[in-house]
């Protein structure tokens, strides 16, 4: 698994994405460029967790399929890159993560959303140390979540890969609105 490679499709996209339209990322103001980023990745991972309906004690999804599973979770995890990358915390390496070995995919959830709201405390009291010291943990408590979920990293790389074609080639005076 390489990080940077990750770090770097995902500046791709957004790139491709910028190309493909003409409305501004920050139309609803440049101060709330990181704020969409961070409460998108909340709504995507609450997202990933309605899918999975862990939530409901009294009710267990049968078999989601793989494919809409992984989708979800690439979702999610595009925003976490995309974070990444705004925030310089890209700079992270594998050896850096710590060890996250809970399996309760209830647990996981719960500390994943309240990672995020930690790395965007950080982030914007602009204390950079324990702001990549945050997203590192969060970065670690979503692969293992991931892994919980059973979802391969080459699987990922996939999708992240093939969201990238549909932008390579389309114009926003292409899409009909």
């Amino acid at each position: 698994m390489d990080l940077q490679k990750l770090f770097e499709l995902q500046s791709r996209i957004e790139s491709d994405i910028a190309q493909t339209t003409t409305i501004p990322e920050d139309v609803m103001g440049s101060n709330n460029v990181e704020e969409l980023r961070f409460l998108a990745l909340h709504i995507k991972l609450a997202e990933l967790a309605n899918l999975t309906k862990c939530y409901k004690y009294y009710y267990v999804k049968p078999n989601i399929p793989k494919d809409k599973l992984t989708l979800r979770f690439v979702d999610a995890f595009q925003y976490l890159l995309s974070i990444g990358n705004r925030t310089e915390y890209n700079i992270i390496t594998l050896d850096a993560l710590p060890k996250i070995n809970e399996k309760n995919i209830i647990k996981l959830f719960s500390m994943v959303i309240d990672q995020v709201s930690q790395v965007k405390k950080y982030y914007f009291n602009n204390n950079f140390i324990q702001g990549i010291h945050e997203y590192t943990l969060l970065f670690a408590i979503i692969l293992n979540l991931a892994k919980v979920l059973e979802i391969e990293f080459e699987e990922v790389v996939e999708y992240l890969e093939q969201s990238r074609v549909p932008f390579q080639n389309l114009r926003f005076e292409d899409i009909n609105l």
